[in-house]
């Protein structure tokens, strides 16, 4: 009995390793890093650019421009606005992490659609 028992606890092993193999080896593996998007396959890595659409001024956008953003709601843009009024006008979007609106998070992914001029 102990010696079906160790055959199939190998033949279980076996088959787990070349699955694991399998995966690593077709597997696809994705990463975004500032703007781009890319992925890699085992037979050949590809590059795709990430389409911005539109970018928003945080210095003259109004709550309703800035709430289109994905990720934004309307008390945020809110947040957006009001401290644009009371401490001046954003120097660059980074701004709106040091002065504690956004999180680092959501402002990586917000940054694309930012800008400030």
């Amino acid at each position: 009995m102990k010696r079906k028992n160790t055959w199939l606890v190998l033949f279980l092993l076996f088959f787990g390793a070349l699955c694991f193999g399998a995966g690593v080896f077709y597997g696809q593996h994705v990463w975004v890093e500032k703007g781009f998007i890319y992925t890699e396959n085992a037979a050949e890595p590809e590059v795709f650019e990430e389409s911005s659409g539109f970018q928003v001024n945080i210095n003259t956008a109004g709550s309703s421009a800035l709430s289109d953003l994905d990720g934004v709601g309307s008390v945020t843009a809110e947040k957006i606005v009001k401290s644009r009024e009371e401490e001046g006008f954003f120097r660059e979007p980074y701004d709106l992490v040091t002065r504690g609106i956004l999180g680092e998070t959501k402002y990586r992914v917000l940054e694309p659609y930012l800008t400030v001029e």
